[in-house]
């Protein structure tokens, strides 16, 4: 017998989880389900994002490929621990430079909710081979409990974050001549992980470009979610503010940060959008520019009852009543992201950031009747896990208007990048 080991992790959610199955019946994307109709994390999902962390040469050994080369890591899908919610996302893809629906571009689909927990199974086969495994698995769980790595889709959305709550994963290991200890282990009972090995996850600093900013909402929130069949026949708003199903806070999804700041970045930058934000246009490219889903601490809910008005009569239009349940004020946090980084990239997002505290980039529906406008607590830029200095200074006074010295953070943070990249 060849050298084992195993590895047992178990991670929370703390962004949803979007991991659509074959079949959709409730949804355009219905999350995947295993026989008992939980949702779970398949295995070929966690493998894809281990094996995005390896060379070329070194997935190979490790994962094999379609050459023949078997993979020497056994990936398990991950099972749920508990409960799970699961909600409904409602998406609607903008038209370029105009806030109208394109056509054929509504589509809807589910995700589980942040706090799930899940549990995996890893196992290495010929641990004893070419390549030592133990480092580049340490590794891959590391970037997963760090947040740099994510799982499922519109990863660079909010979405796929994971935590390992003990910040630790259990590792057992048998050798060539532990045979019978080998066919006793169970790596699905509880028992066989008694005299486990812990293993100690270090922290991974984020290498690229980190802006974080503490948030207060200005007046009230309409990022809508037209599944509202919660509230029951008679009470159900037409749509309501987009809010989380475990808890009810209210959400802004990090497809919606991403919709407006992307909108506001063609007018502020000579740069082309598609190298910061991706393109499925012009060739696909990956977004490299994350964005963290934000939710919403205090506040309050209102119902509205509006009706839309004809502007040439100024009579009430036949059939145009309609409910909505938003939300007032509150305070949120947005992370945003951005790996491997350009010096020309600074300037306009340090603009953008400015503009989000000045009331010039609104978010979600209804801004033009003055929803969705923030301002910012606090801000922080860190470059290389350094913070720049000169950015924090610019937002440290709640309230006023603030217009940044672009060219001091420019060249504070550029000078960081230069660092990092010799």
């Amino acid at each position: 017998m060849n050298k084992k080991i195993y590895y047992r992790y178990r991670f929370e959610t703390l962004s949803a989880l979007s991991l659509g199955g074959a079949d959709s019946l409730e949804t355009d994307s219905d999350v995947a389900v295993d026989g008992l109709g939980r949702p779970f994390v398949p295995a070929s999902s966690l493998a894809g994002v281990f094996r995005s962390t390896l060379s070329e040469r070194d997935a190979v050994l490790l994962l094999g490929d379609l050459e023949g080369n078997q993979s020497r890591v056994r990936i398990y899908d991950a099972v749920l621990s508990g409960d799970a919610n699961v909600s409904v996302r409602d998406n609607v893809r903008l038209e370029k430079d105009a806030k109208i629906a394109a056509r054929g571009g509504k589509f809807d689909y589910q995700v589980v909710d942040a706090g799930a927990q899940f549990t995996g199974i890893l196992e290495v086969c010929d641990a004893s081979g070419e390549l030592d495994s133990a480092g580049y698995i340490k590794r891959f769980f590391e970037l997963l409990n760090s947040g740099m790595l994510r799982i499922g889709a519109k990863k660079t959305r909010g979405l796929g974050r994971v935590s390992f709550p003990s910040g630790a994963v259990e590792r057992v290991s048998f050798g060539c001549d532990q045979v019978d200890a080998w066919l006793a282990f169970d790596a699905f009972d509880e028992e066989s992980w008694e005299n486990a090995e812990v293993v100690r996850l270090d922290d991974a600093a984020p290498q690229g470009l980190l802006i974080t900013l503490d948030l207060s909402v200005k007046g009230a929130l309409s990022i809508r979610q037209y599944t509202t069949e919660a509230f029951g026949p008679e009470a159900s708003p037409d749509y309501r503010q987009l809010a989380l199903a475990s808890s009810g806070e209210p959400l802004i999804p990090g497809t919606t940060w991403a919709g407006a700041f992307r909108s506001a970045y063609r007018r502020v930058s000579p740069c082309s959008e598609s190298d910061l934000f991706g393109s499925i246009e012009d060739g696909v490219s990956l977004s490299r520019i994350v964005f963290s889903e934000s939710i919403v601490k205090g506040g309050e809910w209102k119902q509205i009852t509006r009706n839309a008005i004809d502007r040439y009569t100024g009579g009430v239009i036949d059939g145009a009543l309609f409910t909505e349940l938003t939300h007032f004020g509150g305070s949120t946090t947005l992370e945003l992201y951005v790996d491997k980084p350009r010096a020309e990239w600074i300037a306009p997002l340090v603009s953008l950031v400015a503009d989000l505290h000045n009331g010039f980039l609104s978010v979600g529906g209804l801004t033009a009747v003055g929803h969705g406008l923030f301002s910012i607590n606090s801000a922080k830029m860190l470059v290389g896990g350094v913070d720049v200095r000169s950015f924090s200074d610019a937002f440290c006074h709640p309230g006023d208007l603030v217009c940044p010295n672009v060219s001091a953070i420019v060249d504070e943070a550029g000078a960081l990048l230069a660092v990092g990249s010799e």
